[in-house]
């Protein structure tokens, strides 16, 4: 050291915090202010120092994430979040702004994700001290104690009181590590310059990191040999909600939108929020005036002062909203809670964020699509022959398949009955961050990863028949171009090996929707006909076996699969899949051998496509009902020709005396054996029919005959006019 020179004197200050206070993070302003340090540290992952520089960025806005993931297994991933009052965010900004260097100080991440504990055991340190104060919660102490006010002196008494907590407390040994490596950090940068050090690390460590650090060796011992696995981070998008999930550390906050209020608003923060709450129930047209929210503030004030509190806290507000502006109402103070007290603000991060290409693609699109990444739930209307409208659709199907779920079909309130027709319900969360990156291992781009995640479930060797059409059917709404050439190969393949006809069944209607959605959306189908109809041919050859000696379950569900596949054949309008399909169900429903269930739903399909008359409809019911059979076996019959729809036996009162008849003629045990089984078939009908068809049993002189002479042709044939017209057809 050249003679002379003045041995300048190193300080370390220790600022014990709670993580996501605000009432912390004003003090720790405060008191960087007064210490005005040359280096901070910061409790975080170490390896993570490289994107501290971008939370200076103009383009961030908290809450936001650091997200660290293992590199070759995306799903092990950890996060570290920080609002606008987390006091680790302020001092990141503190820094920022006086130009001087900050980093993390805690186990790197790569450490953190290689253990198999990645939490602090013993529970909340803080409850010990709530519960000493008469408090029966940790964060309504807290609140009351630190976060109504700003004192910089504060984190002197908040070390002292961990100090005394730890003295009492078994220290677990991931907290020992964690300590030990940031008493290195703190070495090192002692060691490196630094004159005036700050370190921010949560209260319960702060003891350990107070005063002479001591000899390193210790802390090497305990730091040597520890696991470690490749590591990527980055920043992502946060929410308020999820601040209390964090993985990497957390407080466990249940009141986020709370505190950033208090954080942002200090002028009269009372009187702003609870303007806030009135102005939030006015939007669900709840009267609330100016006079209730004056109201609500002298309560609130009356209250604080009857507690002895400084400052109303969270639950003074509440008890005053509740009683004031929610009427008593505990659903509306539920409304208010989840609205404004927790609150779902949705961060921001710069686009040079480092991030994976896949990443990048969907921000990409998301911008040129002009969609918008929000937290609560949006509906979104689409109509496919509008381009936008089109590739909308095709990014939200793609996002789903490689499994990010930020949008579900919900069925649309418009009332069109056309296939252009798409309404989502839109919902982002913040962990599909994770997702994006495990998905980033099938493709680079959106499309991409979409085509090679399709490909590679059609390619598993348990994949069926109903699970190929299924998935041919989500590509191609999702226009996966790419992948269609080789699924419906497979698809092909499948159906020809497939000799189950309970296996083809299911695929029909998949494929038929298919073969719809191509006519809308512009997609060649001609191979989904080839496809349908080699399939219906072995449907049709193997359906007499197949319907051969069933149970009522087997049955059941058979019965299930042939509806669907005759809405779906149907739906194709194809004269020669219809005949073909309509020959099979003709030829099986003279069978004696078949269960009842499967003849009668044969016989109703066949009835109302016109290929059996009314009196034979009627006569085959009778048959049904006076053969030999068990009665359990004619009610069977009676479930199948019947269910699901109860109009039949209001319009052909033939019928329903059939019906009546034979219900009424049973013998008590009889009755009592098919009882569920009526009681069931009849269940199925919606309240309209079912009070139709006791109308109609009262009064049996009524015929459907004799109402018809009033039947009048010149306005039917307008129905019939208008209702071609609003379906588009001549």
């Amino acid at each position: 050291m050249p003679r002379g020179q003045r041995v300048t004197e190193q300080l370390t200050r220790v600022f014990g915090i709670r993580h996501h206070g605000p009432g912390s993070a004003r003090s720790l302003r405060a008191a960087l202010d007064e210490f005005e340090p040359d280096a901070i540290l910061i409790e975080g992952p170490g390896d993570a120092d490289s994107l501290v520089a971008l939370a200076s960025s103009g383009d961030m806005r908290p809450p936001v994430a650091l997200l660290a993931y293992a590199t070759t297994e995306p799903a092990k991933a950890a996060f570290w979040p920080f609002a606008v009052f987390s006091p680790e965010w302020q001092a990141l900004q503190w820094a920022a702004r006086h130009d001087i260097p900050a980093q993390f100080c805690d186990l790197s991440a790569a450490h953190a994700l290689a253990s198999a504990d990645r939490t602090r055991g013993g529970g909340d340190p803080l409850e010990r001290l709530a519960a000493a104060a008469g408090y029966d919660d940790a964060e309504r102490w807290w609140d009351a104690v630190v976060e109504s006010s700003s004192d910089s002196a504060s984190f002197e008494a908040i070390t002292e009181a961990m100090t005394q907590l730890r003295e009492t407390s078994t220290i677990d040994q991931p907290t020992l590590v964690r300590e030990a490596q940031m008493r290195q950090v703190m070495r090192r940068v002692l060691k490196a310059g630094a004159t005036r050090l700050a370190v921010v690390c949560g209260a319960w460590h702060a003891p350990a990191l107070n005063g002479a650090l001591g000899p390193a060796a210790p802390d090497a011992r305990l730091l040597k040999g520890l696991p470690k696995v490749k590591t990527s981070l980055t920043w992502v998008p946060w929410t308020h909600s999820r601040l209390s999930a964090a993985s990497g550390y957390g407080a466990g906050i249940t009141s986020p939108g709370w505190y950033h209020h208090l954080f942002t608003q200090t002028d009269k923060p009372i009187d702003r929020w609870l303007t806030k709450v009135a102005r939030v129930l006015r939007t669900q047209d709840l009267p609330v005036s100016s006079a209730h929210v004056i109201e609500s503030v002298r309560l609130t004030e009356t209250l604080a002062a009857m507690r002895s509190r400084p400052l109303a806290g969270l639950a003074e507000v509440t008890d005053a909203t509740r009683a004031v502006l929610c009427d008593g109402d505990e659903v509306v103070l539920e409304f208010v809670t989840e609205r404004m007290v927790v609150g779902e603000e949705l961060g921001r991060v710069p686009d040079e964020t480092p991030t994976v290409p896949l990443d990048a693609d969907l921000r990409s699109k998301i911008r040129s699509l002009r969609l918008k990444q929000e937290t609560s739930a949006k509906k979104l209307d689409l109509d496919l022959r509008r381009n936008n409208d089109l590739a909308k659709s095709r990014l939200l199907h793609r996002l789903s398949l490689i499994g990010i779920g930020w949008g579900t079909v919900i069925d649309s309130e418009v009332r069109n009955m056309g296939t252009f027709r798409e309404t989502w319900s839109l919902r982002w969360q913040p962990d599909y961050a994770v997702s994006i990156v495990e998905a980033s291992m099938w493709g680079t781009t959106v499309e991409a990863a979409a085509e090679a995640k399709v490909l590679h479930a059609a390619g598993e060797s348990a994949v069926t028949l109903g699970e190929l059409t299924a998935l041919l059917e989500k590509t191609l709404v999702a226009d996966l171009a790419g992948a269609l050439p080789e699924l419906l190969a497979r698809v092909e393949t499948a159906a020809a090996l497939d000799q189950d006809v309970v296996h083809l069944l299911a695929a029909v209607p998949p494929l038929t929707r298919t073969m719809r959605y191509g006519d809308v959306r512009g997609t060649d189908t001609t191979a989904l006909t080839h496809v349908s109809d080699s399939m219906l041919i072995r449907i049709a050859a193997g359906m007499a076996t197949a319907v051969t000696n069933l149970d009522d379950d087997s049955a059941t569900e058979l019965r299930t699969l042939v509806d669907d596949a005759h809405a779906a054949i149907m739906t194709r309008d194809d004269t020669v899949a219809s005949e073909r399909w309509m020959s099979t169900l003709e030829s099986i429903s003279n069978r004696d051998d078949v269960h009842g269930v499967l003849v009668g739903r044969f016989v109703r399909l066949l009835r109302d496509a016109g290929r059996i008359s009314e009196p034979s409809s009627a006569t085959r019911l009778s048959r049904a009902l006076s053969i030999g059979s068990k009665p359990a076996a004619k009610a069977a019959w009676v479930e199948g020709f019947l269910g699901g729809s109860g109009l039949l036996l209001v319009h052909d009162r033939e019928l329903l005396r059939l019906l009546d008849e034979w219900v009424g003629n049973l013998v008590e045990q009889d009755f009592t054996d098919i009882l569920p089984l009526l009681r069931r078939t009849f269940g199925s009908f919606d309240t309209g029919e079912r009070h139709a068809v006791g109308q109609a049993v009262r009064s049996p002189g009524e015929t459907r005959r004799a109402r018809a002479v009033d039947r009048d042709p010149e306005r039917g044939r307008i129905a019939i006019r208008t209702v071609a017209e609003i379906l588009g057809v001549s």
